[in-house]
């Protein structure tokens, strides 16, 4: 017997990277499961070949049950185990990825569309124009989902397709007399390139930027919703523990949504744009940037999209 025998019945997590939101992740996870099985780490390499040797390592050391946080855990996971029940999380646009599998289920890494929708309107009552870009690969039905709610709270929803990040400002052109842009986590439209513009446009053309995670608050977005990393971390576990006891779980093959959504604001934007945060959505907040009497607090942590 090798040394992997030992943890046969055991929990194996894989992890894209040493990123501080994906440990965050795995100290849900630890929290959750409170040694209820065995745990052993991998951190999955960047080089295909190397990514699948370790996902074929985990299959031949037959655990239990896998979770896999971040994009290449989750991928190496479903091409290379593909029969041993596995919990994602920390996936930005998993079904572009063929995720859940039929062995998969995952956490969602956004808030619903509901929640996003709500912390809008707290943030910024008067906006009923709002302006949303997607990529061109988003499904037709999540868009069509997006506009129901979205008329469903008054909002008027004016959505542009981009193919990739460099059509964003022609994109952005488009949208005339909006009151607010909403920035989704979409790969193709969020870089590095593209995040600055868009927040260079939303100051100098005085609309109000709403974004997906706390670092872009930071930068400048008025808010965002989003799911902290341990929170999604500790779901995961906790599923991942149900299915070791055999309870009943969401179906393999789904995406469960996320428990504790959160939002940011930024005073300062806020002020920018005149809005006026209420005491409410102030109390709501669990990150506020922009004020330093309110900034003391500990920054949450960046999201990687």
């Amino acid at each position: 017997g090798s040394a992997c025998d030992v943890w046969a019945g055991g929990i194996a997590v894989l992890k894209s990277d040493e990123l501080p939101s994906y440990n965050q992740a795995l100290e849900g996870v630890q929290a959750a499961l409170l040694q209820s099985a065995p745990i052993v780490e991998y951190v999955v390499p960047e080089q295909v070949a190397d990514a699948r040797r370790i996902g074929q390592t985990v299959r031949a050391s037959r655990p239990n049950l896998v979770i896999a946080i971040g994009l290449r855990a989750a991928v190496a996971a479903k091409l290379e185990i593909p029969k041993i029940p596995t919990v994602f999380c920390l996936v930005l646009s998993p079904e572009r990825y063929g995720l859940p599998a039929s062995n998969m289920v995952g956490i969602s890494m956004h808030p619903s569309v509901e929640y996003q929708l709500a912390s809008v309107q707290s943030i910024a009552p008067h906006a009923k124009r709002i302006g949303l870009l997607h990529s061109h690969a988003t499904e037709a039905s999540f868009l069509a989902d997006i506009k129901r709610q979205a008329g469903q709270h008054g909002l008027d929803l004016l959505t542009v397709g981009v193919s990739e990040d460099r059509d964003v400002p022609a994109a952005v052109a488009q949208l005339q007399a909006i009151d607010l842009l909403w920035v989704v986590p979409d790969p193709t439209i969020v870089t590095g390139q593209s995040v600055e513009f868009l927040l260079a446009y939303s100051f100098e053309s005085h609309v109000p930027l709403f974004a997906f995670s706390p670092a872009l608050v930071q930068h400048g977005a008025v808010g965002a919703a989003y799911s902290d990393p341990r929170d999604m971390g500790l779901q995961a576990g906790r599923l991942a523990s149900r299915m070791l006891r055999g309870e009943s779980i969401p179906s393999l093959g789904t995406l469960v949504p996320g428990e504790q959504p959160r939002f940011a604001v930024n005073v300062r934007s806020a002020e920018h744009f005149g809005l006026s945060l209420s005491a409410s959505t102030m109390q709501a907040a669990s990150a506020r940037f922009g004020s330093e009497s309110l900034a003391q607090g500990n920054a949450p942590p960046t999201l990687v999209p």
